[in-house]
């Protein structure tokens, strides 16, 4: 049985993403384990994280919603790892790497003399 993200952070599915963000850190104060050693507030601590994670992400949301409602997404489909280059999809590779280069090169040019 799939479990209701919405349900666990107590929010309807229509619910802003500043809504769902104030659920989560109510809840997560509220059952975060350095409060609470039990076995039971860890697991819910841990559903509520992973709640989290798929509702404050547009796309995980948006599959996950998809899913509700018989959609043909796969868990893995949510749960989808970019390649660490979508890091930096907005950022110019080039310069990214210039700047580096030269921050780590330069300043060991400067130790030498």
């Amino acid at each position: 049985m799939e479990k209701d993200y919405y349900k666990i952070l107590g929010v309807s599915r229509e619910a802003t993403k500043e809504e769902i963000k104030n659920a989560y850190y109510r809840l997560a104060l509220k059952y975060h384990p350095d409060k609470n050693k039990d076995v039971k507030v860890r697991k819910r601590f841990r559903e509520i994280v992973e709640a989290y994670s798929i509702l404050s992400d547009d796309e995980k949301r948006k599959a996950y919603d998809m899913k509700e409602k018989g959609g043909k997404i796969s868990h893995e489909d949510i749960y989808k790892v970019s390649d660490f280059s979508d890091l930096f999809h907005d950022v110019d590779r080039e310069i990214v790497f210039n700047d580096l280069f030269n921050h780590f090169f330069k300043s060991k040019e400067k130790k030498r003399r």
